[in-house]
C-alpha cells in the first residue's frame, strides 16, 4: 500500500521524537540500578493485556495496558515503561507479522515511547519521585496521567486523520473520546497496582490482574453494544430492501452516498454517523406498506400513491423510539419534502427542511435514477447529475447538489450507483 508523503514524514518526526525523549528518560534514572526485576514481570503482564485490545469504530485499538504502563511509570520511570511497551508490542505483533505494515509497527512503537517519555518527565518535574507511590504526589500523579492520555490520543488521531482523509475533530468525535472513560477508570487501576507492588510485590499485582481483566471485559461489552446497534440498523435496512423488490441494496447506495455529501460538507464526524444510521432507515416505514402496492408493475393509484407516502411518517415514528438518536428521525420524516414546500408529509420548504434529510433527498433521487428496474434501465450518472442540476431550488437544496457533484467529479471511477457500498 502506498502511504502519502505527509505521514512518512509524521511518522519519521516521531521517531526522531521518540529516540530523543528515550535518552532523556535513561537520565532520569541514571544513578540508580537497573529494575530487571520489575522490567520483566510488568512486560508480561503488558504482552497479556495488549494482547487483548478492543476495537475503535474507526480504526485502532484500546486496551487496558495503561494501567500497566501507569503502574510501571509511576514505580521505574519512563524508560522502563518505554521498553515494557516496545516488548509488549512486538510480541503481540509477531503472529500478524507479514500483515502489519512497517510504518505502522513504527507509529505504534514510536508514540508508545513518547506518550510513556512525556509523562514521565511530567510527572517528575511537577514534583513526583518515581518509586514512592503515595497520595503526597497525587498532583504530579494526575499530570503524568494528562499528559500521557493527550500525547497518545493526539499522535493516534493525527495518524488515522492522514490514513482516512477526515478531520482530526471528527476522528475525536468518533473515535478518540472512546479514551476518556477508558483512562479515567484506568488511571486509578494504575495507580493502585503500583502501590500493591511497593508493598506486596509481584503476588499482590498477579492477584490483582483480575479486576483489570473486568475492567477490559466490561468495555468491550460497551463497545460491543455499538456494533449490535450498527447491525440491527443494517439488518433493518436489508429487511426493507428484501420486502420491495425492486430497490435491494437502495438503502445502503443511499447511506454511502449520503456519507459522501456530510463529509464533503465538513459536517462533524457524529453527525455524519447519525445521518448514516439515518440513510440506512430512511425507506424503514415501508414496514406498513401493503406489498402488492410496492411491487406494483403498473402505475399506482391515487389511493395507493398516498398510501405510499405514510411511509415516511411511519417510519419516523419507529425511529423517534430509539432514544440514543434523539430528534435524528426528523430526517426519515422528511425526506421527501421538495426545497420549495411542494413535498410531504408537512410541506417543508428550504432550510426548514433538516440538513440530514436535505441530505439523504439527493442521495435517494440520485440513485433511484442510476438503479436498474423492471420496467426501465438506469440512467447513466452524467444524465442523473444533470437532472439532480435541473431541479435544484425547486426539489432539492442548491448547496447539498453541489457538495454531491463536486464530490462525484472528484471520483468520476464511480460510473453506477450500483457499484458504491456503504462502509462497515
Amino acid at each position: 500500500m502506498s502511504y502519502p508523503k505527509s505521514l512518512k514524514l509524521y511518522v519519521g518526526s516521531l521517531v526522531a521524537a521518540s529516540l530523543l525523549l528515550f535518552a532523556y528518560s535513561l537520565l532520569l534514572i541514571w544513578e540508580q540500578p537497573f529494575p530487571w526485576t520489575g522490567l520483566f514481570f510488568f512486560a508480561i503482564i503488558a504482552i497479556i493485556t495488549e494482547a487483548m485490545p478492543v476495537r475503535l469504530p474507526r480504526g485502532g485499538t484500546i486496551s487496558v495496558t495503561f494501567a500497566v504502563d501507569f503502574a510501571c511509570l509511576l514505580l521505574f520511570g519512563p524508560a522502563v515503561v518505554s521498553v515494557v511497551n516496545v516488548f509488549s508490542y512486538l510480541f503481540c505483533s509477531l503472529p500478524n507479522e507479514e500483515k502489519v505494515p512497517i510504518i505502522k509497527k513504527t507509529f505504534n512503537i514510536s508514540q508508545g515511547i513518547i506518550s510513556a517519555a512525556s509523562a514521565g518527565i511530567a510527572y517528575k518535574l511537577s514534583g513526583g519521585e518515581f518509586g514512592q507511590v503515595s497520595y503526597e504526589y497525587l498532583v504530579p500523579i494526575i499530570i503524568a496521567a494528562v499528559v500521557f492520555f493527550v500525547i497518545n490520543t493526539t499522535a493516534v488521531t493525527i495518524v488515522i486523520s492522514m490514513v482516512e482523509g477526515i478531520s482530526p475533530w471528527g476522528i475525536w468525535l468518533t473515535n478518540m473520546r472512546y479514551f476518556v472513560p477508558n483512562t479515567l477508570a484506568l488511571a486509578p487501576l494504575g495507580l493502585f497496582m503500583a502501590g500493591v507492588y511497593q508493598s506486596w510485590g509481584w503476588l499482590g499485582v498477579a492477584i490483582f490482574f483480575i479486576p483489570l481483566m473486568l475492567a477490559r471485559h466490561s468495555f468491550k461489552l460497551y463497545m460491543n453494544m455499538r456494533e449490535v446497534f450498527l447491525n440491527t440498523i443494517k439488518a433493518l435496512s436489508l429487511a426493507i430492501d428484501a420486502k420491495d423488490n425492486y430497490t435491494r441494496g437502495h438503502s445502503e447506495r443511499v447511506a454511502g452516498y449520503s456519507v459522501e455529501i456530510a463529509r464533503a460538507l465538513k459536517l462533524p464526524e457524529d453527525q455524519v454517523e447519525t445521518i448514516r444510521y439515518m440513510a440506512l432507515l430512511h425507506d424503514i416505514g415501508k414496514i406498513g406498506i401493503e406489498e402488492h402496492i410496492l411491487n406494483k408493475h403498473g402505475q399506482l393509484t391515487n389511493e395507493e400513491y398516498a398510501r405510499v407516502k405514510e411511509h415516511a411518517i411511519i417510519g419516523a415514528n419507529i425511529v423517534k423510539e430509539v432514544e440514543r438518536l434523539g430528534d435524528a428521525y426528523l430526517s426519515v420524516r422528511h425526506h421527501h419534502e421538495r426545497f420549495d414546500g411542494a413535498g410531504y408529509p408537512d410541506g417543508l420548504k428550504g432550510e426548514e427542511i433538516p440538513l440530514g434529510a436535505r441530505i439523504i433527498a439527493v442521495a435517494d433521487t440520485f440513485d433511484a435514477m442510476t438503479s436498474d428496474r423492471v420496467y426501465r434501465k438506469g440512467l447513466a450518472r452524467d444524465v442523473a447529475i444533470n437532472e439532480l442540476k435541473r431541479v435544484v431550488g425547486r426539489q432539492l437544496d442548491p448547496v447539498v447538489v453541489q457538495a454531491f457533484v463536486a464530490n462525484s467529479e472528484s471520483k468520476p471511477e464511480v460510473q453506477r450507483a450500483s457499484e458504491l457500498a456503504v462502509e462497515g
